[in-house]
């Protein structure tokens, strides 16, 4: 792991063990980190995949350390998602998403918007009972990972 992937991986780790103090002296509170669809299937990127794996880690220890205070800690694992690191307009290049579109079961990239919904919900009392989970936004890739070489994703 390089220094910087390091020093992300401490603040983390200290932010989520601050954070977890703060809110449990007053009473409780949620987190949600963020982790991503290569926190669970490998890929090319290989540090960013390990680090995101750890994030998961993290948030499982976390949560149960934090649980008997009332506070709640999950993460969000996002899939290919809309933005212009992937748009070839804002980067200056063209880039193909046919593969990735192809490797999605949904067809599609997830919007930010999504995501952000799954954070809010994952923050509202609503989520009340939910600690210690990583919740897929990946239009079904962690799920349709095995499809391929079976023909590729049913058309129904």
């Amino acid at each position: 792991m390089t220094s910087d992937k390091k020093r992300i991986a401490r603040r983390e780790f200290l932010a989520g063990s601050v954070v977890g103090a703060a809110m449990a002296a007053r009473g409780g509170g949620a987190i949600v980190n963020l982790a991503s669809v290569l926190s669970f299937r490998p890929g090319p990127v290989l540090g960013y995949g390990a680090a995101k794996a750890a994030v998961v880690n993290l948030t499982e220890a976390l949560a149960v350390q934090w649980a008997r205070k009332n506070v709640r800690v999950n993460a969000v694992a996002p899939g290919w998602t809309d933005t212009p690191f992937l748009r070839p307009k804002e980067r200056g290049g063209a880039r193909d998403l046919t593969p990735i579109l192809n490797a999605t079961p949904m067809g599609r990239l997830m919007q930010p918007s999504e995501i952000a919904e799954v954070i809010f919900f994952l923050l509202s009392p609503t989520a009340s009972a939910v600690t210690g989970a990583t919740v897929p936004c990946d239009g079904g890739v962690i799920a349709g990972s095995g499809w391929n070489p079976y023909g590729g994703f049913p058309d129904n």
